[in-house]
């Protein structure tokens, strides 16, 4: 059987950039989320049964970004059952999206769940809004926690958090306090 092999899928949009960010992001009110995931789903096609792919299953899929939690659950759906039909996922395989926490409900993230997201990886930056504020982020600390409330609610068993440590400003004290935190 051929190795497995990990796939990683861009979504370049955010509703803005942030300062610190040196990404292909693309700032975007109202993304081109069907004609994007779309042409995703193109591609995904067109590569499954091409070498060095063809044949081969994915152990792990990381839709990252930009904000993919910009997109809806069902173009989630949709490129998380591209991978499956065109390549195949190893059993227990790890899917994850990449979030921001502003951008998540209990609803989306459920929808995330039933699309076969299984892990989540929460932009959370900082707990303290003056640092949130110096990054560009574009939500609060209460939002963080509504997040990681609501993913463990729905089911996620694997979150992780993404902190920023070196903020202008920062202290010792503050990063010691978002650890806690985290």
């Amino acid at each position: 059987m051929p190795e497995p092999f990990s796939l990683y899928v861009h979504v370049p949009y955010c509703r803005h950039v942030c300062p610190y960010c040196d990404f292909n992001v693309h700032a975007a009110a109202r993304p081109p989320e069907e004609h994007y995931t779309a042409g995703l789903v193109a591609e995904l096609t067109a590569c499954g049964a091409q070498e060095p792919w063809g044949g081969r299953r994915v152990k792990t899929v990381y839709l990252g970004g930009g904000t993919p939690s910009l997109f809806s659950p069902a173009s989630i759906g949709g490129i998380v059952t591209a991978v499956t039909r065109w390549f195949g996922l190893v059993d227990g395989a790890e899917i994850t999206l990449e979030a921001n926490p502003g951008t998540l409900s209990h609803a989306s993230l459920a929808g995330y769940r039933r699309a076969g997201v299984n892990r989540l990886s929460l932009g959370a930056q900082s707990f303290h809004p003056r640092h949130l504020q110096t990054l560009g982020r574009d939500h609060g600390p209460d939002d963080v926690r509504a997040a990681v409330d609501a993913a463990g609610a729905v089911g996620f068993e694997n979150l992780s958090l993404d902190l920023i440590f070196g903020v202008p400003a920062e202290t010792l004290a503050d990063w010691e306090a978002d650890l806690a935190q985290a």
